[in-house]
């Protein structure tokens, strides 16, 4: 698919990019910027929207696993996804705790299964975040 992102402000820091242009994307990937191809299956007007690489959460508090009635895995990277987030890093807060592999499996797996976006675990620094054990 060929798609055509139109007028946006382009904001790429890792390659000093901040201007108002055209991007053309063509099977995923970024062919070119500053002009579409007449190609395009699809053109998107972003006027006065920012087009940029995805964010990361650095500091996401998942439901999931051990506090289901408040969401879940899924609802909370959809809600990301739809804000422009593409990874989010989870607290090592959850019922259980991060604090073994097999709860970071757990939750990567259940990222992988029903996530909208990269969920990355970070690690409880002490057994059950007690402050004692390493």
């Amino acid at each position: 698919m060929n798609l055509c992102i139109r007028g946006g402000r382009l904001i790429d820091p890792a390659n000093n990019i901040d201007t108002i242009t055209d991007l053309y994307i063509n099977d995923g990937k970024i062919a070119a910027i500053g002009s579409c191809s007449e190609n395009a299956n699809q053109v998107i007007d972003a006027q006065g929207l920012i087009v940029c690489p995805g964010l990361v959460d650095l500091s996401v508090s998942l439901p999931e696993p051990g506090k289901h009635q408040k969401g879940s895995i899924s609802s909370e990277t959809r809600a990301a996804a739809a804000g422009g987030i593409t990874s989010l890093c989870c607290l090592p807060d959850t019922l259980p705790v991060i604090d073994s592999a097999s709860v970071a499996t757990l939750i990567q797996d259940l990222a992988h299964k029903d996530g909208c976006c990269n969920v990355w675990p970070i690690g409880a620094l002490t057994q059950g975040l007690a402050g004692s054990h390493l």
